[in-house]
């Protein structure tokens, strides 16, 4: 899954990104042990970019209460949570949404205030993509 693709090539647009409050959406695809691993890696990647190890935590929290979801107890088929980032002396939320997508394949989003997409551009050159792909895919 992963790509040669640099996600950034347009220095204007990640001048941009940094005054923006708009998020980026970064997406990873979860289908089986191996790729839960891979996704957990990339959550600690975050610590990188300022983000506490209890709110990734929180992250994979909400992965393993998704995965373990059993039909009988009714628990959520998505689950959401936050963190902040701090860029310049201001706190800007970000969000990690886990879902089920198909069968047993799951979806993550990495939703990245502006400011952190156009530092993190490293992130999105590893495994997560930020375009969207058609239900195709998912199959």
């Amino acid at each position: 899954m992963a790509s040669d693709k640099k996600v950034f090539v347009d220095a204007d647009l990640k001048e941009e990104l940094k005054k923006s409050r708009m998020p980026i959406s970064a997406f990873f695809l979860v289908e089986d042990e191996q790729s839960k691993l891979m996704l957990f890696e990339l959550l600690d990647y975050l610590k990188n970019y300022g983000i506490q190890d209890s709110r990734i935590s929180k992250m994979k929290d909400v992965v393993e209460t998704v995965l373990n979801y059993l039909p009988k107890k009714k628990k959520p088929r998505s689950k959401m949570t936050n963190f902040q980032y701090d860029y310049q002396g201001k706190k800007i939320l970000g969000f990690f949404e886990f879902r089920h997508s198909e069968g047993n394949k799951f979806l993550a989003e990495l939703q990245l205030p502006g400011p952190m997409a156009a530092e993190a551009e490293d992130l999105f050159n590893k495994d997560f993509w930020t375009e969207f792909k058609p239900f195709i895919y998912y199959d």
